[in-house]
């Protein structure tokens, strides 16, 4: 990220500590996909309001309507999310998606996911369809909240970002990890739905990736965009002896 200030001074770089918070744009043909196949099978869509903390009324199961072109998509963006803060060496296991048709007035409580498979995980939000609006805010108009999707984590300290709220476009997909806060406000004045579809992946420690000549070897791969295969990691330390890891 560059951008020309005044004095000729150059911002070059922003780096932030603490968890990141990614955003992909997905093709509008894959949105309108979900959109049809849930419309079509909406009648025999299974409830998931057991297992959500949303006052919603209408939260389906979407396990088994998904296609394969649909689990690669969401499989990429995850895997990009653990390549971006060099943590490729988990592998994603998709777990439960479903679909929430908010209406007016209904909201998402600020919660956290979890998994009876795995301690770390990664969330996502897909925003399908959005009303046209939200409704006129009480107070603040300058900040609004209505229909936001909102997530609060990392450093409390004064001079950080601890809260960040997202006015999701069709198309937008948003990944973070299991143990961020986040909710959705309620919306108002509008007959039509806000929907959203969200997919969590559990991550597993991989003991199986390919086998590396090198320390260098290693760095390189970490930081390359090529996927790592999945053979015994095999890790040389400086003597040259083999040095199993975990990573």
């Amino acid at each position: 990220m560059k951008k020309n200030l005044p004095h000729g001074v150059v911002l070059d770089n922003i780096q932030a500590l603490g968890t990141l918070i990614t955003r992909f744009k997905i093709p509008m043909k894959i949105v309108n996909e979900i959109n049809e196949t849930y419309d079509k099978y909406l009648e025999e869509l299974v409830p998931a309001n057991d297992n959500l903390a949303g006052q919603i009324k209408d939260e389906k199961e979407m396990i088994g309507y998904m296609t394969e072109e649909h689990r690669e998509i969401f499989l990429t963006c995850f895997r990009t999310y653990l390549k971006t803060i060099h943590k490729q060496f988990w592998e994603c296991k998709l777990g439960p998606v479903w679909i929430n048709d908010m209406k007016v007035g209904e909201y998402n409580p600020h919660h956290t996911h979890m998994s009876p498979d795995s301690e770390l995980g990664l969330t996502s939000v897909l925003m399908l369809k959005k009303p046209d609006t939200y409704g006129a805010e009480i107070s603040r108009e300058g900040e609004p909240t209505n229909g936001f999707l909102e997530m609060n984590g990392g450093d409390q300290a004064i001079l950080s970002v601890s809260q960040i709220r997202a006015n999701l476009q069709p198309g937008e997909l948003y990944v973070f990890p299991y143990q961020v806060l986040h909710g959705v406000y309620p919306f108002f004045e509008t007959k039509e739905t806000r929907r959203t579809l969200s997919w969590n992946c559990d991550l597993h420690k991989i003991h199986k990736v390919r086998k590396l000549k090198s320390m260098d070897e290693l760095i390189e791969a970490m930081y390359s965009p090529n996927e790592l295969t999945h053979d015994d990691l095999t890790v040389p330390n400086e003597k040259g002896n083999k040095d199993e890891r975990n990573t």
